[in-house]
């Protein structure tokens, strides 16, 4: 009885773990926001991320229409550094990244185009993640 009783709060303990798993998603562009590294340094961008943290990235050529020429098209998980990468990319050189970390206990969410770690699609929801 104890065995059952047993094996029972530990199955009850892992599922409690899984149902605290959020989903996430990149940011759309429309929340990113450009600050200028100085003259001919390029740009600095943010965009608010869950849990208080925030999505950073930096591109020193850029120009001052690289964000509004750009489209998401894919994420990336680096596991090394516990890192989502969002990527948006436009015509010619126009591109942007932005990188959330740590995102701890990372999975691709369900329904969603990753394939291992790598997602590609124009549709952001189609890059969800899960992170505790």
């Amino acid at each position: 009885m104890k065995i059952a009783l047993t094996a029972g709060a530990f199955t009850l303990l892992a599922l409690m773990g899984n149902a605290y798993a959020d989903t996430a998603t990149c940011p759309p562009i429309s929340t990113i926001k450009q600050k200028s590294m100085g003259e001919d340094s390029g740009y600095s961008y943010t965009a608010p991320g869950p849990n208080g943290l925030t999505w950073e990235g930096e591109n020193p050529q850029a120009k001052p229409n690289y964000l509004d020429d750009s489209k998401f098209t894919d994420a990336h998980y680096k596991a090394e550094t516990k890192a989502v990468i969002c990527s948006y990319e436009g015509e010619g050189d126009a591109g942007v990244r932005v990188t959330l970390k740590p995102v701890n206990d990372w999975a691709a969410a369900s329904g969603t185009q990753w394939d291992g770690v790598f997602c590609k699609s124009t549709d952001i929801s189609k890059c969800s993640f899960t992170y505790k």
